[in-house]
């Protein structure tokens, strides 16, 4: 079944190419992030993130210094291979992990990018399965997917069972189909963990923190993002602006990104981020909350803050190694009398009674 982008869903990518001068470019996503304060703290540094996508032009600025690692072609493209004639996957890769003038989320992230929509922004479910299955083989932590159809694939449905198998954190746009229960599949699998399925569901927001009209709803969303004239990469140099919840995602994905990054960094933590479960444990503690209070169908568990994700973590306190203890028995008035304590080094068994601070 052919996998569209967007699939049955409005075609809202309205894109407006962008003169820009050059040097720092910032969007309105970069003050709703706090990315100023967020990369003091991280930046992806080391993190892997697959773009499932319609691959990359990877001459644009955005991606000097060595910001895509590896660029494969998926659908058996003879003619442009994996670069992008499409600019869909140019732009969501820009604003995940971008590190010329327009900066993403994650700018130290490492982008492996796999074209796997045509240049028509369509797709089969044996390229999509095949460019899943390549990114978890190359090591990626995250998959980031701005892609979708209003029925599931078997073909995807096992790949992704085998991606939530490898501990892999899978990123997928709700869709743009807006009203009542319309996410899209990949991401209306999001919380089937009980039938090896699991996914991170992204809706759109706009600048003011609006749900956009065009975003799909559903018990799925986890999540909101800015997704409504967001700034990117445009194909053969500049920038434009697209709607999407296909632009929200790769904004979640680079989020994600930072967070990991500092696990990776910080070693040992009580909150552990590896799989899409524990993803979305740290969303739930981290996002603010909007729409109906608590979670709900349109913005999920609210705005993702990623700044507000990485300072948790960094608050999270350890959990207490477990006490090894010992059981003693102590003379009294009324005879032995047997208790509990913390075990002592060996050089200080034999204790003194009277040290232990009881009052007879």
């Amino acid at each position: 079944m052919p996998i569209k982008n967007p699939p049955t869903w409005p075609p809202i990518h309205r894109a407006r190419r962008l003169m820009l001068a050059a040097g720092e470019v910032r969007d309105y996503w970069h003050k709703w992030f706090n990315a100023v304060d967020l990369w003091k703290i991280t930046k992806g540094e080391g993190v892997n993130v697959a773009v499932l996508d319609t691959g990359i032009d990877e001459a644009h600025q955005c991606f000097k210094d060595g910001a895509i690692v590896k660029a494969i072609d998926c659908t058996g493209d003879r003619r442009f291979g994996y670069r992008d004639r499409n600019g869909h996957g140019t732009f969501c890769a820009s604003v995940l992990g971008g590190r010329g003038d327009l900066q993403g989320v994650a700018p130290k992230c490492n982008l492996f990018v796999y074209k796997v929509l045509n240049n028509r922004g369509e797709g089969t479910g044996q390229d999509i399965a095949r460019g899943i299955d390549q990114a978890v083989a190359d090591g990626c932590h995250i998959v980031s997917m701005s892609l979708g159809s209003d029925f599931p694939d078997p073909q995807i449905q096992a790949a992704f069972k085998r991606a939530i198998a490898a501990r892999r954190i899978m990123v997928a746009a709700a869709g743009n189909a807006g009203g009542i229960d319309t996410v899209g599949y990949p991401a209306a699998w999001a919380g089937h963990g009980a039938a090896g399925l699991d996914c991170i569901a992204v809706g759109a927001i706009d600048e003011f923190g609006q749900l956009a009209p065009f975003s799909s709803t559903g018990d799925q969303v986890d999540t909101v993002a800015p997704g409504a004239r967001v700034l990117g990469a445009a194909v053969g140099g500049g920038y434009i602006r697209r709607d999407g919840t296909s632009m929200a995602t790769p904004l979640v994905a680079g989020g994600l990104a930072c967070a990991v990054a500092h696990h990776l960094k910080a070693g040992n933590h009580a909150t552990p981020l590896e799989t899409t479960a524990e993803a979305r444990e740290h969303i739930k503690r981290s996002a603010k909350d909007a729409g109906q209070p608590g979670e709900d169908d349109e913005y999920g568990w609210g705005y993702f803050d990623p700044l507000t994700l990485v300072r948790n973590d960094i608050a999270t306190p350890l959990e207490p190694a477990p006490v090894e203890r010992q059981t003693i028995t102590l003379p009294t008035p009324w005879g032995p009398v047997t208790i509990g304590m913390p075990a002592l080094p060996t050089d200080k068994a034999q204790i003194d009674v009277g040290t232990i601070g009881f009052n007879w």
